[in-house]
């Protein structure tokens, strides 16, 4: 069964420069705190992009977050009903959901959304934490694996998390012990596709931003090309 492969490169620790906050298209909650928060962005229909127009390309309709004290459950929805890579099938969907925990685009490291992409749009981030819906856990086959960049910018498994496929729905809870015990106020961007290659991602700009202080500023073009630490080669659909 295949993965999505990341393959870690260290390089030097440089000055970081001034990035802006960041967010295009997507809004979400401003304030912060306790309580459940619940933000959501619609994404194109047809806007997909992968190049082998012979097989199912996933096509994503909305991206939403639903954030508690104690995690955050996060939901893709699709044009048309998907399948898991465990059961397999001709709509079998992969991906990734970058996570940046701080909402800071000035730590952490390149998301897999922005190497993805092929718009030259990016999403004003820098992530320290992803989840792999490709990379399944051998010994519990219907779980994936949750991973962290530490301060030394190795890629650390964190756990697992059971994603749900339901009709045109894929779901899965995340539980604030996977990230650091952080507060689940928080940045992310998915961008999935089928076993070969990435067909969609959500938002097409910025990110969903789940709570957090201060307005969700403009994006800046290549934000995210301009971190600096871990460079992070990835080829999809191999096993990390």
């Amino acid at each position: 069964m295949k993965h999505i492969h990341v393959v870690a490169v260290l390089l030097g620790v440089g000055a970081l420069g001034a990035l802006e906050a960041c967010k295009g298209d997507s809004t979400g909650p401003g304030g912060g705190g306790g309580g459940t928060l619940t933000a959501s962005v619609n994404d194109s229909l047809g806007d997909v992009f992968g190049s082998d127009t012979t097989v199912v390309q996933p096509d994503l309709t909305a991206l939403s977050i639903i954030r508690d004290t104690g995690g955050a459950t996060i939901t893709m929805d699709f044009t048309a009903n998907i399948q898991s890579p465990v059961t397999g099938g001709a709509n079998v969907v992969e991906g990734v959901v970058d996570i940046d925990v701080d909402q800071n685009p000035a730590t952490g490291v390149e998301t897999d959304v922005d190497f993805f992409r092929v718009d030259g749009n990016s999403t004003g981030m820098g992530m320290e934490y992803y989840v792999d819906l490709g990379a399944f856990n051998p010994y519990t086959a219907d779980s994936v694996t949750v991973f962290a960049i530490d301060t030394l910018f190795n890629i650390v498994a964190t756990g697992n998390v059971r994603p749900t496929f339901s009709g045109k729905r894929l779901s899965f809870r995340l539980p604030r012990s996977l990230v650091g015990g952080d507060d689940m106020l928080m940045n992310v961007a998915v961008v999935m596709g089928n076993t070969t290659e990435p067909t969609d991602l959500a938002p097409n700009d910025g990110h969903l931003k789940v709570g957090g202080t201060g307005p969700v500023a403009p994006n800046r073009l290549g934000v995210s090309a301009l971190r600096v630490g871990r460079g992070r080669g990835r080829v999809w659909g191999t096993r990390r």
